[in-house]
């Protein structure tokens, strides 16, 4: 049987502080995540807000936000998009394709891909949407997954953290390495 994550799921609060942590490195600079929950949402925003007003650009130029298929609860949604300038300042893609790639993935509930090629995948990308990373439109550098069965990947080094695995994908620190930057 395989578990993943639910959007209705309410993530606990050390996942909670994963999340935000890894949101909140320099080298992450999207987050996909399917949770509808309130203060994850409000802490991945404020990391938003932060890195716009710094960068002085866009709150989705500066950290791309792409929450869950059905939006997040009480958040006013306006054409695709939640747009929440007055309570929060930032910005939240909500995907009509059904999940938007993110540096940062935290695998949805119904969301697949094939063991057997993940597990030789040469990156963390092509690992969880396939020919679909080649493009660059789906990227994934770490992922969050409930799927324990996955096992090791080629591309990237497995964390458990509680019921959860977290994927770092390995290419992302040889290319900081060859780059100097992370």
């Amino acid at each position: 049987m395989t578990i993943l994550v639910d959007r209705h799921e309410h993530p606990s609060l050390d996942l909670i502080g994963q999340i935000v942590s890894i949101a909140s490195q320099p080298n992450v600079h999207s987050v996909s995540c399917p949770f509808q929950d309130y203060d994850l949402w409000r802490a991945l925003v404020a990391e938003q807000v932060q890195r716009s007003r710094a960068m002085q650009v866009e709150p989705q130029v500066a950290f791309r936000l792409n929450g869950p298929d059905g939006g997040v609860p009480n958040v006013h949604t306006r054409g695709g998009e939640c747009r929440i300038d007055r309570e929060w300042g930032g910005e939240i893609h909500i995907p009509y394709e059904g999940v938007a790639g993110g540096d940062l993935f935290i695998q949805p509930k119904w969301f697949g891909f094939v063991p057997a090629l993940a597990r030789r995948a040469p990156t963390l990308a092509q690992a969880v949407f396939g020919n679909h990373a080649l493009d660059g439109y789906k990227t994934c550098n770490y992922l969050i997954t409930h799927w324990r069965t996955l096992g090791e990947l080629e591309c990237a080094d497995r964390t458990e953290i509680g019921d959860w695995v977290l994927y770092a994908d390995k290419t992302m620190r040889l290319d900081a390495a060859v780059t100097g930057r992370s």
